[in-house]
Formats: C-alpha cells, structure tokens, sequence
C-alpha cells in the first residue's frame, strides 16, 4: 500500500497570530520571551503527516474490514456504507517540539508552545488535506477518529488496529508514538480515516460535552 508523506513546508506562525491565542495583551511585558522562544521553534519546526489508501473488504452493521484490519463502530459502518475506500492517516505538530529546552522554568513557556504545537498540527492536517484532495480530485472529505466523541461513536481502543495498519514505517518517519493508554505522542496528534461522500458527519454532534469552545454541530445520538 502506498503512503503518501506529506510535509508542511511553508509552515510559519506570524507572531501577531500567537500573541492574540496566548493573551499576550495581558501580559505585554513578556513580548522578548515569546518572541524568542517563537523563533527558535520555527528553526526546528516539521510538523507532518501521512495518508495512505486501503479498500473496504467486508462490512457488516457493526462495523467494516479494511486492510486485513477490523473496525468495530456502527456509526463508521454507515459512515462508509456507500464507498468502496477509506484513507488511514496520521497527522502530527512533530516531535521536534517536545526536544526544545525552554529557557525557564515557568509554567507559561510551556503553554505557549502547547499553542505553536496547535498551530503546527493544523497546518500539517490542512497540507495532508489538499494532498489528498488533488491526488483523487475530491472536495467532499470528512474524518473519523479513535476516541473523538463518546465511546459509542469509535472507542479510542480502535487506535490499535488503525496503528497496525498505517504501519511501523510511518510511525517512525512521523515521529509519532502510541503509548499503552492508546495516547500519541506528540500530544498535538491526530489519526483516524478520511471517506469521501455525501455526508455531514462530525464528530462533534456526538459528544455530550456541551461547553466544548470548539464545537462545530449539535449533540446528536448514535443509532442503535
């Protein structure tokens, strides 16, 4: 199976951007350190990803086939009802992040670059995007992943099978590492599928957790 690694070459992070997601603004006296650590991230920065296609083989309403692999979740079963193909991907800030020495010890250089890691992964996720939007000419993509809303949507123990089947080749060209609480390190990571079709799915509409700042749908219920 082919994997398509995907890097996020133009990566930067205007300094304006970050110093409005870390309230700079009530802390101005802080511009030199940030300032600092910001350029010294943007040296060693690679955040990255991989995608790679697999075909459905067998499918049931508890769950489908893919890649000599199983997945138990009936929402991805219907999800994934009408196509013949999935994309496996993994998607990362980098590790090269989590090796940078902060210059102190407070607890604030340690929030900021939480956030440069943030922006780092959404950069990467959009790079992998387009990839894979120009390599099979689609528009209409939408992800699913391990643990992303309740248990019932895909339980995060899924990630075993899906880390099976991206391979140990990509893990160690990503950087990425899956512990034995099924957590990725680098936190800023995100795996799962991507599936083309007509659906609105998103994973947020079900999840109970109603204050969520990043919610982009309302709370719906998986079907039995």
């Amino acid at each position: 199976m082919e994997k398509h690694c995907i890097e996020a070459k133009e990566f930067t992070i205007p300094f304006e951007t970050l110093a409005r997601r870390v309230r700079l603004d009530l802390a101005p006296d802080m511009e030199g350190p940030l300032r600092g650590l910001l350029e010294a991230a943007l040296k060693i920065a690679r955040p990255r990803g991989i995608w790679m296609t697999t075909y459905i083989e067998k499918r049931d309403n508890k769950g489908f086939n893919s890649g000599g692999e199983r997945f138990s979740s009936s929402l991805a079963a219907r999800n994934v009802a009408e196509v013949h193909r999935i994309f496996p991907y993994l998607v990362t800030c980098g590790p090269e992040f989590d090796e940078m020495e902060l210059p102190g010890t407070d607890m604030l250089e340690g929030f900021w670059l939480d956030e440069m890691k943030e922006l780092a992964l959404g950069a990467a996720l959009k790079a992998v995007r387009t990839d894979l939007r120009t390599t099979h000419k689609t528009t209409a993509l939408h992800s699913m992943n391990p643990g992303s809303g309740n248990i019932d949507v895909w339980p995060i123990e899924e990630q075993r099978p899906l880390f099976r089947l991206i391979g140990e080749d990509a893990q160690r060209w990503s950087g990425v590492t899956l512990t034995d609480s099924l957590l990725m390190v680098p936190n800023k990571s995100i795996s799962g599928f991507f599936f083309t079709g007509t659906s609105n799915y998103e994973s947020c509409a079900y999840c109970d957790r109603h204050d969520c700042p990043d919610r982009r749908a309302p709370r719906l219920r998986v079907k039995a």
